[in-house]
């Protein structure tokens, strides 16, 4: 009877394996069953019908005419949060969430937390200070600029019962994105010719080409650079201490954010903020114009061994997003993307002539994109129509012109 039993547990297990979509096994093998059927559930969301109902379509008009404030959420009425740690992580999606909180702060008269130099970063690669941010005449409600996270000193800044939110990427695509964004910033990297590849030849020769901790110019990004931003050991392979951590960042989030699941992020943070569909519109910011390399399952696999600590990281909060999604509730979800879809397709269609395109095709030059040697970014350019009209400016605003004119603007008050 018990070998009856294992065989059966056997072939479940190996019919979920051959089951489950390749591009994400690494990903999803540590997942528990009810995960999976999460995960189902969900991509029904792009499956189904896309047409909305005719109380969608109201909701859709409320918002186009401007008459978008019902803040309520899945427990009935609430009140809008307007202090805000969103710790900012590399290649995320993060500028397009960040975008979000930056207009909704300008929009609301919230002071968002700057460095105090002229780098928009809080000292990078240096654990957070509350000494790093700069003078403000109120107090801090934002804080969403790079840093290295630490909490103790984060809560000198940050209000009490502050909501604390980050944003995740599954570990093999933001591995190879930052492999190519970041290869000639990043001194680890650099040490390879980037060609067809190149990434796979780098990983079968780590000990060569990546020679630990202060080995040259971000060099943490080359080994779990996740964990790093976090505020741990990137170097760090034991098992104990990397749970320890992840129990350490499971208290001090509220909400972490998938890039993978950008609609249902935005709605879980909607509903955790309390605010309006047309607060949470988004355009897709500082991206590349395509991947580089194509991540076959080998070279999946030697990422996530490579960045032990950034896939349990994943993993973990894999988990604990689909959970949010379950409370949340799918049909809910399901409706309510329906909806942010619409919308955004509208701010689009209002504001944006054509579609994201290359320095080379932006017109003004206060709109062009940072694009590191070697990688086309894309940006936008705003319809004529649209010129005068804030909500578009600031839906292409990007990092830096948005941290130039708030530091212009503390400048003027000082």
């Amino acid at each position: 009877m018990v070998l009856s039993n294992s065989r059966l547990v056997l072939f479940a297990l190996c019919s979920f394996s051959i089951g489950t979509w390749v591009g994400y096994y690494w990903r999803r093998r540590l997942n528990a069953p009810e995960m999976v059927q999460m995960h189902k559930r969900v991509i029904q969301y792009h499956s189904d019908d896309s047409s909305l109902d005719v109380q969608q379509a109201e909701k859709v008009g409320e918002v186009l005419r401007g008459d978008h404030h019902f803040n309520e959420n899945s427990n009935g009425i609430c009140s809008p949060r307007s202090d805000i740690m969103f710790l900012k992580t590399h290649k995320t999606a993060s500028s397009a969430v960040q975008n979000v909180l930056l207009r909704y702060a300008n929009k609301a008269d919230l002071t968002v937390g700057l460095s105090n130099t002229q780098d928009i970063r809080f000292h990078y690669g240096h654990k957070f200070q509350a000494q790093f941010v700069g003078p403000a005449t109120k107090p801090i409600n934002i804080l969403c600029h790079h840093m290295v996270l630490n909490y103790p000193e984060l809560q000198k800044v940050m209000p009490r019962n502050s909501t604390y939110v980050t944003i995740l990427r599954e570990p093999s695509s933001l591995f190879e994105s930052m492999f190519d964004y970041l290869h000639y910033d990043s001194t680890p990297f650099s040490r390879v010719n980037k060609r067809p590849n190149s990434l796979e030849y780098w990983l079968n020769h780590t000990d060569h080409f990546f020679r630990g901790r202060n080995d040259g110019r971000f060099w943490w990004f080359a080994k779990n650079g996740v964990f790093f931003d976090m505020g741990y050991d990137n170097l760090s392979d034991d098992d104990k201490y990397i749970q320890q951590a992840i129990s350490e960042l499971d208290k001090i989030f509220d909400l972490v954010l998938l890039s993978d699941y950008f609609a249902e992020s935005m709605l879980l943070l909607r509903e955790h903020l309390c605010w309006s569909m047309a607060d949470i519109l988004a355009l897709k910011t500082n991206a590349r114009d395509s991947p580089k390399t194509v991540l076959t399952d080998r070279v999946r696999k030697k990422i996530y061994e490579w960045n032990k600590a950034d896939a349990a990281v994943y993993q973990h909060f894999n988990r604990t997003f689909w959970k949010k999604v379950e409370a949340y509730g799918y049909e809910k979800m399901k409706a309510d993307m329906k909806i942010l879809e619409k919308m955004n397709a509208e701010l689009q269609h209002n504001c944006i002539d054509g579609g994201a395109v290359s320095n080379r095709y932006i017109k003004e030059a206060s709109n062009k994109v940072y694009n590191p040697r070697g990688v086309v970014m894309k940006g936008y350019n705003l319809k004529g129509s649209a010129k005068n009209n804030q909500t578009c400016i600031d839906l292409i605003k990007g990092e830096v012109q948005w941290t130039r004119q708030m530091m212009a603007q503390r400048k003027a008050r000082s």
